[in-house]
């Protein structure tokens, strides 16, 4: 019994890039960041979610073929996820944007590397996987930090070749390190990775819409962020509660401990925003960031909520 208590399912590897973006937007790249999130998020809903599925598929796939059926199902709905948000963004514009199909391409390479990651992670090698994912969230982040405000700087629009770059370089490397540990993609389609899509799109949409539920309702807290730190901060959190299923009483408690004094820090941050005297002091330092911390603090409790919700579990 002592043992079970013990167990872990987090993988800290998955915090990597939301912590990414969470820098990336505090250091003043918060636009272009939002933009890569988003093209990145919609593309992974229209792949229904394929390369967060896979990691249920693979908990009730015990052969390494069956596993690299999924991965190749996974890869083909990652094309045609973009391919349908590059017709609908056609439809809507009557023009190829080249920005947004710039976005597109990124959104696209992450998703693979994504897949890639997870499959690494399939065939046992959990450092591989950790260091796979490293190099993802370096390069993506350097290339988002050596983008420009202006249009007109770089090789392409807003300096977006350094990203691109960046991605292109990930999604190669993470292939490369998976095919050579787990070996080449061989063995037919397998719809497993489909089965698994209405629980994986439900995991990838509650925490985006809670956040976004949590705007309408407290308009004065969230929309008043200056950047998107404050979204990016519970995304981190709440990937990082990641787990094929929800988890069992006795897996769940160090999480639910832990989420708890995450919710109780984030209470006593709005509070001492709240309060007259210990907001002027906060203001005085953080000056025009002040209105982020509260707002960070509402995001690490929506996404403490959402995680419980998706993973957690309460009772022996």
């Amino acid at each position: 019994m002592k043992k079970l208590t013990k167990m872990r399912m987090v993988r800290p590897s998955d915090a990597f890039l939301p912590g990414v973006f969470l820098l990336t937007s505090l250091l003043g790249r918060d636009n272009v960041t939002e933009n890569l999130f988003l093209w990145t998020f919609l593309a992974r809903l229209l792949g229904l979610a394929s390369a967060r599925g896979l990691r249920q598929a693979f908990a009730v796939q015990p052969s390494l073929k069956k596993v690299r059926g999924s991965v190749v199902a996974a890869l083909l709905l990652q094309v045609a996820g973009v391919a349908v948000i590059l017709l609908a963004d056609f439809v809507w514009n009557h023009v190829i944007v080249p920005t947004h199909f710039i976005y597109a391409a990124m959104a696209l390479l992450l998703n693979v590397e994504h897949v890639f990651y997870e499959y690494l992670y399939s065939t046992g090698d959990g450092y591989s996987a950790i260091l796979s994912r490293a190099i993802t969230a370096a390069l993506v982040g350097g290339g988002l930090m050596m983008t420009s405000l202006s249009s007109h700087d770089g090789l392409l629009p807003y300096a977006l070749e350094w990203p691109l770059g960046g991605a292109v370089l990930a999604a190669a490397v993470s292939a490369l390190i998976s095919i050579l540990i787990g070996g080449p993609l061989k063995g037919k389609l397998n719809d497993q990775v489909i089965r698994c899509a209405p629980l994986a799109l439900v995991q990838s949409l509650v925490y985006p819409l809670s956040c976004l539920a949590l705007s309408m309702i407290y308009s004065s807290m969230a929309r008043a962020a200056l950047s998107s730190a404050p979204f990016f901060a519970g995304l981190t959190l709440y990937e990082l509660c990641r787990a094929p299923f929800r988890r069992a009483a006795m897996e769940s408690k160090e999480m639910n401990r832990n989420l708890l004094i995450v919710c109780a820090a984030s209470m006593a941050v709005i509070g001492f925003c709240v309060l007259p005297p210990t907001q002027a002091l906060l203001r005085g330092v953080l000056h025009g960031r002040f209105i982020d911390l509260p707002a960070a603090a509402a995001s690490l409790i929506t996404a403490a909520a959402c995680a419980f919700g998706m993973y957690g579990r309460v009772g022996e």
